[in-house]
């Protein structure tokens, strides 16, 4: 009997390639600014920036298949859209940052309800848990690691409210598998499901 299964699945909608240099830019500044702050961030490689929809997690493969099924269900009910990224956020607040963020400025409905249209075809199925905390459409820029924890950027994230990276057109749901190793995280793309044009 087969025993394989997946580690640190999600899925999620890409960016496009002008929005991923102008999150890097916004990600090399922000990096000054922490410095000078006595505190380090570990971004996030620029080229792995993403919008998470849903972490899965473990997966057995004999539950591969059903998940790639409701994928297709669920990308086929659902139109392609766009969104704008922009403004700098932080996790759990800017006065105690642990995670920095840029934040979606438009398009939070239709992400919003593709979201909901996930976790209402996954969660009937045992193998897979609804998620509890409330949803928050952004892209990861990185970790604030500081001895003390002591840091505090709600003056760099209200400077940084308004700033735009700009649009992308959001027309397929990317099943991912997170691969960790001793350079850092690596994104394999296991499906693509197209969203109805």
């Amino acid at each position: 009997m087969s025993t394989h299964h997946y580690d640190r699945l999600f899925i999620a909608v890409e960016p496009q390639l002008d929005v991923v240099e102008n999150y890097r830019l916004v990600q090399r500044d922000l990096i000054k600014f922490i410095a000078e702050r006595k505190a380090v961030m570990t971004p996030m490689p620029a080229e792995l920036c993403h919008i998470t929809l849903k972490y899965i997690g473990s997966l057995h493969e004999d539950n591969f298949q059903l998940l790639i099924d409701l994928l297709d269900d669920v990308a086929s009910r659902n139109k392609a859209f766009k969104i704008k990224n922009g403004g700098v956020g932080a996790f759990p607040s800017s006065s105690k940052p642990r995670i920095i963020y840029i934040d979606t400025l438009e398009g939070q409905k239709h992400i919003h309800a593709l979201v909901d249209d996930i976790e209402n075809s996954l969660s009937p199925y045992q193998v897979f848990e609804r998620e509890r905390r409330p949803y928050k459409a952004h892209m990861t820029l990185g970790r604030i690691r500081t001895p003390d924890c002591s840091i505090d950027l709600a003056d760099v994230t209200a400077a940084l409210t308004d700033v735009s990276i700009g649009s992308s057109y959001i027309d397929e749901l990317v099943l991912f598998h997170s691969v960790l190793n001793n350079k850092g995280p690596k994104y394999d793309v296991l499906y693509r499901a197209r969203l109805r044009g």
